[in-house]
């Protein structure tokens, strides 16, 4: 939807219904509005559903058959700066997630030797990307981005495992 030419908005909307577990709606609506004609500012907020997987409910190692789905609630805020030639783009990007009932490695377990998938209460990750391109002719572009992603379980303060602080991406195509 595009109610005058530098404001640009879109939302979308999934149902999921599923057999064993209650029905759930998940929004999401994002918007980004040409400041200048070389920068953009956007953000966006979502709700999300995501059911146990078959495996995580009943792997003999590490399964949980009582896992309950996992929801989220996002938002985002960011800027983007490109040349008038399309020649150079750069952007910064803050994001912040909330989990609830999120299927991870249960930490209790994992300090007495013991892997076993559980639901985690509430978990929070938030973090800032970076990215990075350049073009300067039709068949040779660079680009880059850089994350940094912090995680905290809240009723350990620890952090979720296996999942780094700095990650980073880059491409040459030509």
């Amino acid at each position: 939807w595009y109610p005058t030419d530098p404001l640009v908005v879109n939302g979308g909307l999934r149902l999921d219904l599923p057999q064993e577990f209650y029905s759930r709606l998940s929004p999401r609506v994002g918007a980004s509005y040409r400041l200048l004609p070389w920068l953009i500012v956007r953000g966006g907020y979502g709700k999300g559903f995501k059911l146990p997987s078959l495996a995580s409910l009943g792997d003999p190692q590490i399964g949980n058959p009582t896992l309950e789905p996992e929801t989220s609630t996002a938002w985002d805020v960011g800027i983007q700066l490109q040349s008038p030639d399309q020649t150079f783009s750069a952007s910064v990007e803050y994001f912040h997630n909330r989990y609830y009932d999120l299927i991870d490695l249960d930490p209790a377990l994992l300090n007495q030797g013991i892997f076993q998938l559980s639901n985690l209460q509430r978990v929070t990750t938030k973090g800032v990307e970076l990215s990075l391109g350049l073009t300067p002719d039709s068949k040779l572009s660079l680009n880059g981005t850089a994350t940094f992603l912090h995680t905290n379980i809240e009723e350990t303060n620890e952090r979720l495992r296996n999942r780094p602080t700095w990650r980073g991406s880059g491409s040459l195509t030509y």
